[in-house]
């Protein structure tokens, strides 16, 4: 059908020869053509000339007008291009074919697959489901035998019931007539019992009596003789005691002179052992004592030498105190100038401003020289008290705390602070597990840990703190435990914590010690000191100014 297309549009549009068609084609160019791409174009003339090679004989043709030929030219485009698109869609088609073809293929053995998963699936229900109806018609019938059983047994057993309560019934009523008739002979032979006791204790009585007669009158007879033969005895025995008793002097002055005689040798033997035993131990007491005298001597020097340098140390401290409050003093005298000067500024200031006095910079002289006297009559009294260095340093302290001198300048105000710093140093030791995790300065409470990891029996130990003059003695109880990584803490009685043992306990009477020393230890039951913690208050101080001039800043230290 393409061919034959092809050879009708030759044979209608060919030119004259092949050579003029030839050259037509050569000069002639279709407008269509001129805005295709040249590789299109070319593939249309090929296509053209394709065409015209099928048709079986040479034909001439006749010269085409331009407008027929670009029509001709456009149809082999368009065929061309459909040819082309065809044969994709087939290709396409194909491969499409192809795959649809290996998805049923994976479906088909997947459904079969799935299929008999299903039907075995199936059959294990059905197999169980037969297997559970099975078993339900089982127990139906057994049900329906055990239900047949109930009944029968229950009747029995009502039965059975209505026999036991009349027998019940009899029991109690033969029951309560035996009580009775148990009663009445029992009540006869107490009587009984009780008249054949009376008898024989009578019997028994009487023979009792007959026997104590005959005794009592064999006795009588007895003692009549025995007295008359003892009167006899005694009489003698009196003449041997005569005797006896001067025999006994005369032996007893032989012995007493023998024994003096003899106490004499052995008393001063003795005394030569005695005074010989008397100065040996002398001499090792002697030898003792000058040890421990000269021991004492060493650790009473030791003590005064440690005495001496901590009171050559509180010279030194009392001599920088006096020092720096003499700084201070000159300090507060600049001070005081400064403030006057300010103040007289700050008046003048007020006054060519028409300003109300601030009374928040008014300082009169008579509170400045106040002041002052307090100051040198709080050191004099310490000089000639013989103040300690601790009672120094606080009114030193107190005396530079919060001092605050105060910068007034054209511009603006600047202001400089002097804080002087309190700080408690620790430092703490443990021989074992149990070791004092924290001690209270103000004396609410002390803490103590199991830093080990088996548990520790601490009954009977005793918590020991000293400080401000002052020691507090805490005991535990004896089946007292510190188990691993736990703590336990000790409060004083005004702490206001609950007593919740083992791990919060509140001493009844105590209240831990405060002060600028505080020395806590922990005691075993020998009295040995396996833990400790030492606080120790210090002093420092420090400046902030908010100036911005360098040289009028001021600091103390």
């Amino acid at each position: 059908m393409q061919s034959a297309f092809f050879a009708s549009s030759a044979a209608a549009s060919a030119p004259p020869s092949t050579e003029s068609q030839n050259g037509n084609e050569e000069n002639h160019v279709n407008p269509h053509d001129a805005v295709l791409p040249a590789n299109q174009r070319g593939h249309r003339q090929r296509l053209y000339v394709e065409h015209q090679h099928d048709v079986g004989a040479p034909v001439t043709h006749s010269p085409l007008p331009p407008a027929r030929k670009g029509a001709t030219f456009g149809l082999n485009n368009r065929l061309a291009q459909y040819i082309e698109r065809v044969r994709s869609l087939e290709s396409q088609n194909n491969q499409l074919k192809m795959q649809i073809r290996d998805v049923e293929v994976v479906e088909r053995k997947e459904r079969n697959d799935l299929i008999e998963r299903y039907q075995e699936k199936v059959d294990e229900l059905r197999k169980t489901l037969e297997d559970i109806c099975g078993e339900k018609t089982r127990l139906e019938i057994e049900r329906s035998k055990a239900v047949e059983g109930y009944d029968e047994v229950k009747n029995r057993v009502a039965k059975l019931e209505r026999d036991l309560q009349f027998a019940d019934r009899e029991r109690l009523n033969c029951q309560s007539l035996v009580q009775d008739l148990q009663a009445r002979l029992n009540t006869a032979e107490n009587r009984r019992k009780h008249h054949e006791d009376e008898n024989l204790l009578l019997k028994a009585e009487n023979a009792e009596l007959k026997k104590q007669l005959e005794t009592l009158r064999s006795e009588i007879e007895d003692e009549a003789v025995l007295r008359t033969s003892l009167e006899n005895k005694m009489i003698t025995l009196k003449e041997d005691l005569d005797f006896a008793r001067k025999t006994h002097s005369t032996q007893m002055d032989d012995v007493k002179r023998k024994r003096q005689v003899e106490m004499t040798s052995v008393s001063s033997e003795i005394e030569h052992r005695y005074q010989a035993q008397l100065q040996e131990q002398l001499q090792a007491m002697r030898a003792e004592f000058d040890a421990r005298i000269g021991m004492n001597r060493r650790e009473i020097d030791m003590m005064v030498s440690q005495r001496d340098e901590k009171i050559s140390m509180l010279e030194a401290e009392i001599a920088r105190m006096i020092s720096e409050y003499r700084d201070l003093m000159d300090l507060k005298v600049q001070l005081d100038v400064e403030l006057q000067a300010y103040q007289k500024l700050l008046e003048g200031e007020e006054t060519r401003l028409h300003l109300s006095p601030s009374g928040s910079l008014n300082v009169s002289q008579e509170d400045l020289a106040s002041g002052d006297a307090s100051m040198n009559a709080s050191m004099r009294n310490m000089a000639a008290g013989g103040a300690s260095a601790a009672s120094v340093s606080a009114f030193l302290e107190s005396a530079s705390r919060g001092l605050k001198r105060k910068r007034i300048s054209n511009s603006n105000m600047d202001y400089s602070f002097d804080h002087s710093t309190k700080r408690f140093r620790c430092s703490a030791f443990a021989d074992g597990d149990i070791a004092i995790d924290e001690v209270d300065t103000d004396g609410r409470h002390v803490r103590l840990k199991n830093k080990g990891e088996e548990d520790v029996s601490i009954g009977g130990w005793k918590v020991k703190s000293i400080g401000g003059g002052q020691e507090v003695v805490y005991k535990f109880h004896p089946r007292q435990m510190l188990k691993a990584g736990e703590t336990i803490t000790i409060w004083s009685k005004d702490s206001g914590e609950k007593h919740e043992p083992p791990h919060s306990l509140v001493m009844k009477n105590q209240i831990w010690p405060t002060g600028e020393d505080l020395r806590t230890g922990i005691q075993d039951t020998e009295g040995k000191t396996v833990a400790g913690m030492e606080n120790v208050l210090e002093y420092g101080s420090r400046t902030m100014d908010n100036g911005n001039d360098p040289d009028q800043r001021c600091s103390i230290m």
